[in-house]
Formats: structure tokens, sequence, C-alpha cells
């Protein structure tokens, strides 16, 4: 009978031999972290894991070779798991792996691979078999035994190399000649995801009766709770689902928006392209560069109507005459959100018809203020050393042809593969040993590469050389400094001194009722005038006064002077002041306050 089973069906060769020894701790943790990737995302895969150059032998082929007879065939060979789901025993297996000593013969690994996924049936899953190795170790196959492989049209070899062994040169160029003869060559096109960390779920109990919630595993129902901010007034009580609303993050706010009305905050979303204006395409008026976002698309005209090419040719004309460029409203689907785009003209060549090339722009609140300098300037022009430099430094850190090592589609992302490669450890260890300091992954992906750029280091080096680093000149920009009401003495005599008198009084003068109506009622005043008459010159008091006296919005703060019997500093006390004692006296009943 036929499995019912949708998923993948892959088996998975790991060389364990003598001349894979020095690769086998990271081969194992890749295989480990593929297999705990499955486990997160792909549940319904089913794997089985074999290793080859082992020092023990256990696998189908080789017993039913010997039921027959025929002892010594396919040796070396371990199949440590069979098909099916994985599960945390492959992971203790791969962290447990201990190098072999038998002949890595991947040929006859092959073999026992494509037996197992043979035993499985007809199923409608993808079948695949991926090799880890260096193919090192030199096998010799008969043509007929090739062809047989070769005819295998249900499944496909994967084979990745591991690492550079110049030793065993001669005996990779073999097998991977005798690896080619035996593949389907194809063509393919791929694209790259950046892997995102599992996600969290919520464990309770499993209930048979009830079957699976969509998108979970046995035992996890995944789901999101809510519960009140203050959880000592709420208790931890969590948020009745009729009470949860979503909301969007618009700058540093979050706005709730009911679903009710949505569609009213919704952008119109009519598929089409509207023109916003036109901005020059040079000078200070014209988009920066660095605004472009995301991919360069092509606005063409609509080749079934021939006005439409006419129109649109002579759209793309007069904005390179005028040396315009122009801001559009696109939107491609009605599923997407509207996107701001300025739209760069290129005139008809032979090549291609008159076209717009549009790049997104983002939108007010994603503007970046920043505004790069131009290099107009003479003393800004960088020297033929600077260039040569530059140059050099760029050429000594090519990685291109024919091996580039920092390849995106085949770098890892560090962070989720050291996730995954702690989950497994944790499992071996039961739990019990803390997370490690040091990575060598880690160090892999982020330390630099000299090994890989012969050069780059002493290139680095003329280049600091060629272009040294000083401190920036401070702007003589003077910004006008206030007196705080922490330390307001401190305040003013620092401003006194760099400022001078004008500025240290009207900045006073604003603090003063703060000062006041901030303090202790009137229990101040007798100690800022005991301060005014032991710290500061009695010029500068007076100034104040007269600053003070005639504004009435320092009503109340006159008033409570004068119920507190505090005179202006008279000749008596201040031998520099300018009041006379019999003026201090009468200074408050001189003032008339009208309400």
């Amino acid at each position: 009978m036929p499995s019912l089973f949708q998923g993948q069906e892959i088996v998975l060769l790991l060389d364990v031999g003598p001349r894979m020894h020095p690769h086998l701790p990271f081969a194992a943790r890749a295989l480990a972290d593929l297999l705990t990737s499955k486990m997160w995302y792909r549940p319904r895969d089913e794997v089985a894991l074999v290793l080859y150059g082992s020092s023990t032998t256990r696998n189908a082929v080789h017993e039913e070779m010997a039921a027959a007879g025929e002892e010594g065939q396919y040796e070396g060979i371990e199949e440590a798991h069979p098909m099916g789901p994985p599960d945390g025993e492959y992971l203790r297996t791969l962290h447990e792996a201990q190098p072999g000593n038998g002949r890595a013969d991947w040929f006859d690994a092959l073999a026992v691979a494509a037996a197992t996924l043979k035993a499985r049936g007809h199923t409608t899953a993808e079948k695949s078999i991926v090799v880890l190795s260096n193919f090192c170790e030199r096998v010799e196959a008969e043509g007929e035994d090739v062809s047989d492989l070769a005819a295998m049209r249900d499944s496909s070899v994967i084979q990745p190399i591991l690492a550079e062994d110049d030793a065993y040169d001669v005996d990779r160029s073999h097998n991977l000649n005798l690896l080619a003869a035996m593949c389907t060559e194809v063509k393919m096109s791929g694209k790259t995801k950046q892997e995102k960390f599992p996600g969290p779920a919520t464990e309770t109990e499993a209930q048979a009766e009830q079957g699976m919630v969509p998108g979970a595993l046995g035992g996890v129902d995944r789901g999101r709770k809510f519960k009140y901010v203050d959880e000592e007034m709420d208790q931890d009580e969590e948020v009745p689902a009729e009470d949860v609303i979503s909301a969007y993050k618009y700058g540093a706010n979050i706005v709730p928006v009911p679903e009710n009305e949505k569609e009213e905050y919704a952008f119109p979303r009519e598929k089409g392209v509207m023109l916003v204006g036109f901005v020059d395409a040079e000078g200070e008026a014209a988009l920066p560069r660095h605004y472009y976002m995301t991919d360069t698309r092509v606005l063409l005209a609509d080749k079934a109507k021939e006005a439409s090419g006419v129109a649109f040719a002579a759209l793309v004309q007069a904005m390179l005459n005028q040396g315009q460029h122009a801001v559009l409203r696109l939107v491609r689907t009605a599923r997407e959100r509207p996107q701001l785009c300025v739209a760069v003209p290129v005139a008809a060549s032979g090549a291609a018809p008159a076209h717009l090339l549009l790049n997104v722009l983002p939108f007010m609140e994603d503007f970046r203020d920043y505004k790069f300098p131009s290099f107009t300037k003479k003393a800004w022009a960088p020297s033929e050393e600077q260039l040569e430099a530059a140059r050099g430094l760029v050429q000594a850190m090519s990685l291109g042809p024919p091996h580039e090592q920092l390849v995106p589609e085949s770098t890892p992302y560090p962070q989720v593969h050291r996730l995954y490669y702690e989950l497994g450890r944790r499992f071996v260890s039961g739990g019990e040993e803390p997370l490690q300091d040091e990575d060598p992954l880690f160090e892999r992906v982020f330390n630099p590469r000299w090994d890989a750029m012969p050069g780059a280091e002493a290139a680095a080096e003329v280049a600091r050389e060629a272009f040294p680093m000083g401190q920036a000149a401070k702007a003589s920009r003077r910004s006008r400094r206030l007196i705080g009401s922490d330390a307001p003495l401190a305040d003013f005599e620092a401003l006194l001194l760099d400022a001078g008198p004008e500025e240290a009084c009207a900045a006073l003068a604003e603090v003063i009722p703060e000062l006041v109506m901030g303090s202790m009622g009137e229990s101040k005043f007798d100690q800022a005038r005991y301060e005014l008459l032991t710290g500061w010159a009695a010029e500068l008091i007076e100034r104040l006064r007269e600053v003070l006296k005639d504004d009435p919005v320092k009503k109340p703060f006159w008033r409570k002077l004068e119920n507190r019997g505090v005179q202006p500093i008279d000749r008596t006390e201040v031998e520099a002041s300018q009041v006379e004692p019999e003026a201090a006296s009468l200074f408050f009943s001189q003032r008339q306050f009208t309400d």
C-alpha cells in the first residue's frame, strides 16, 4: 500500500573515515543543525542517517549479502538511524560522532542509501541523498555499476566539498569525475531566504479527542496571551480576547485601530501610477542618491497602443531637456501598499525604447536626514597616493573567481546555528552544561579571513597611512546657555564669566520666578539676599532689580518680598550700591499694583 506521506525522504551520508577526521566536528554539527531546523519547520520530513568509513558495520545490504554467502561486502557502513522523523537521538549521534578507521567507500554508501530509499516503496515524497565528505578516499567502480546508479531517476545526489585537502587532490579529482558520471545535469535557479529564529509557543496538555491545532505540534498549542501592564494590581490577569484590538506603530506612538475602522485608515490601492510632481535632476533640490531603496524597476509605455508610446517618449524627452526627475505614486497590485518612487528618464536607443527607471523612496517618517558631503572642493580631492592605496586595498580584498569563499548563499546565519547547536548540546547533556562562551562557527564567520585574502592586511595598513585620521575642528557656533534650577549659582557664575553680565542677567531673570515659586514658600528669601550681598557685585543686583521691578508678570513675587520685608540692597550694606537707605525703605510703598 503506498504511503500517504507528503514530505521529503532524505538519506544523510556522513563520511567519518580517516581522511575526514580533521573536518568531522564541523560536518557533524552542520548535519545536526540541518536536522534541528527540520524538527522546527519541517516536522513531516523523514531522515535516515548513515555513517560510512566507520569502525563498525551495521546495514541491511551487508546482512543480505552475508546471508547469501558473500562475506565482506559493504563494510565500514553503519546505519545509525533508519528512515523516520528526526528526534533528539539523531542529534545525540551527531554530537557524539566518533572518528572511524574503516575505508570510506562512498560508492558503497550510495548503494546502501539507494537500498534504503527503495525499501520505502512507492511514495509521493521527494527523495534525495545528501553526501557530506571531502571525497579524498579513492574509489574504483565498474562502468556497469556507474550506469546503474545513474539510472536512479527518483533520487538526487548533492555533493558539498567541505574543505581543501591538497595532499589528496588527485584522489578527489578522480572521485568527483566518477560522481559526475552518475549524475543527471539539470539547470536550476534558486534564491536565498534569511532563516528566522523559531517562534515562541505555549505547552498544553494534548487532547486527542479535540484534534490538532492547525500549525501546531502534538502537545504544543501555538497562540498568544496578553496580560495587563500592572501585574500587581491586576494579579497577573489575562486580557480577554474581546478586549484585544490591533495597533500600528506610527513613529514613536502606538495607535490602536479597531477592525471596523481599518478600511478608513487604509491607503487607496487602485492599481496604477499617479504623477505627484517634478524635482530637479541635479543641484540642492535634487533627491539625494541615498534615498533610493530596494531594486530598480523599468516603466515602459503600453506596446499595444501607438499613441501611448508617442506620448511617453515625449514625456521622457521633455524631462531630459528640462533636467527634471518625476515623483510618482505606484501601486503594483491591489494587495500591495502604495509606494513613492522617483522616475529617472532614459532616452530611446537601439537597444531599448524610451523608458523611466523607478526607485522607491522612503515616506516622510523614514527620511534619512544625513547629508553626504560632496567633493567639489579641491582641498577634499584625494591625492594620487590615496587613490593608489584605495585601489590596492580593493584588489587585495577581492573575493572573485575562481573560488569565492564568502558567497552569501553559502554563508551561515551564525545566531540561528548557535541556537540549534546549543539546543542539541543541552539535550545530549541533559541540560546540565552551561552555554559555551566561544563558538568556532561565530569566529569563522565574523573574524577577518586574512588567509583567504593574502596581502589584504598589508594593503589595509598602507590605506591607513594614506588616510590619516584626526580630530575634527569644532564649529565656532555659540549656543544660548541657560541657568538651571538644580545649581543656579554655579550656572550663573559660569555664564557670567563666559557670556558677560547682559546675558547672565537676562538668564537669571527668567529662572528667578521658577526658583521662587518652586521653593519652600518664603523661607529662602533671606538666604537668597545674603548670597547676593556676599557673593555678587552690587551693580549687577541693581541692574537685575531694574529689569524685574516693572514686570507685571512678577506681581506675586514682589508681594511676597513686601510681606517679608525684603528691601533692595543700600549703600550701608554694600558700598558700591546706588540705592540710598531712604529709597530702599520706600521701595515697596512707591510701587502700585493693579488687579
